[in-house]
């Protein structure tokens, strides 16, 4: 058998064994690129449920020290109101007596 068609009979054999192969991984990188997508789609669902989640807590946050800020202003007219009262009671016992 001459070089050049042994040669060729390689080439063959050769082209036949990496076709099955090639297919595969044209198979594998579509594969990942469907999974790169599915992955960049739960990223940006994800970031924007924990956005939501962070807004939530935040608002919430607010409107606890809002409440908090006129239980303090309603304690401090009571406080003064009870200064007041204690003031006015002691007098009326200083006149009583």
């Amino acid at each position: 058998m001459p070089n050049n068609e042994l040669v060729s009979i390689l080439r063959t054999v050769i082209k036949e064994e990496l076709n099955p192969v090639r297919q595969e991984l044209q198979e594998l990188r579509h594969g990942q690129e469907r999974l790169g997508n599915k992955v960049d789609k739960l990223e940006i669902r994800m970031e924007n449920e924990v956005i939501d989640k962070i807004r939530v807590i935040f608002d919430t946050d607010k409107v606890r020290e809002e409440k908090l800020n006129q239980v303090i202003e309603k304690l401090d007219s009571i406080e003064i109101d009870t200064g007041y009262l204690v003031s006015r009671v002691y007098r009326l016992e200083k006149m009583a007596k």
